[in-house]
């Protein structure tokens, strides 16, 4: 019965979305109404999932790999567009072909990532309540850090690239930036290494007497969600500081 009911909810749910989106995207651009809707959407769905889903569910660790996959799977992909773009721009003067990858490589860097990580992101904290993880484990400290890192990087400087390269696509990326963006990709591999070798090594913490002081001060938070407020702070702040860099870094952006 649990497994019907959430079924017709979800089928419900998306319809709803879709439903949304057809409506809104008749008084505007469609992908300028993804941009902001698949977040809001994406975000809406995972709080669903992190708080209703029973205990012991599956669903969050399901949607957890979905995430992995499909960002993946875009950054893949985007280090297939930048290549063929840069083979372009090698052989050929500046063409439609390449002003069409530019805004290619924008669309799906603002319609796939966001939703990825968001998943990624929620369905993480879920699993560290469910398993009673916490930051003070060394590999699952490298691992939501590196994805921090990555996720605030990709809000940030990325989206701000990609814009930029789509709005003057005869320009193109600078080399430096091409490099950054590949890292960025070579990252997500490293996260992907330790969480799945998680056991097999012994990683270092830095600092597991602060994160073990954060959580006795979130001690009024239920359980295991303390680690998982702990997480968010740690989030929240790394954030921040990228947010800062990108400020100074960039001040007429």
């Amino acid at each position: 019965m649990d497994m019907f009911l959430w079924t017709t909810f979800s089928a419900l749910w998306v319809t709803a979305g879709i439903a949304g989106v057809i409506r809104l995207s008749r008084r505007r651009s469609l992908v300028s109404v993804l941009r902001v809707g698949l977040p809001v959407f994406t975000t809406a769905t995972m709080l669903l999932v992190v708080g209703a889903s029973p205990a012991g569910s599956s669903l969050p660790r399901i949607l957890h790999h979905a995430g992995f996959t499909l960002l993946g799977v875009f950054l893949l992909t985007s280090e297939v567009l930048r290549a063929r773009l840069r083979h372009l721009r090698r052989n050929l003067p500046f063409n439609e072909e390449a002003a069409d990858l530019c805004q290619c490589f924008r669309t799906a860097s603002v319609l796939c990532a966001p939703p990825a990580a968001i998943i990624i992101l929620l369905s993480g904290w879920r699993l560290m309540h469910d398993f009673g993880w916490s930051l003070r484990a060394p590999w699952l400290w490298w691992v939501f850090v590196l994805f921090s890192v990555m996720m605030w990087h990709g809000a940030f400087y990325w989206t701000a690239d990609a814009k930029r390269l789509a709005a003057e696509p005869q320009k193109g990326l600078p080399r430096g930036l091409n490099l950054i963006m590949t890292a960025h990709g070579l990252l997500f591999l490293l996260i992907f290494a330790i969480a799945f070798n998680r056991a097999g090594r012994p990683w270092s913490h830095p600092c597991p007497r602060a994160i073990a002081a954060l959580e006795r001060g979130l001690s009024f938070l239920p359980g295991s969600w303390r680690a998982v407020g702990a997480a968010v702070g740690v989030w929240l702040v790394i954030g921040v500081v990228t947010g800062v860099a990108f400020r100074f870094s960039r001040p007429g952006k």
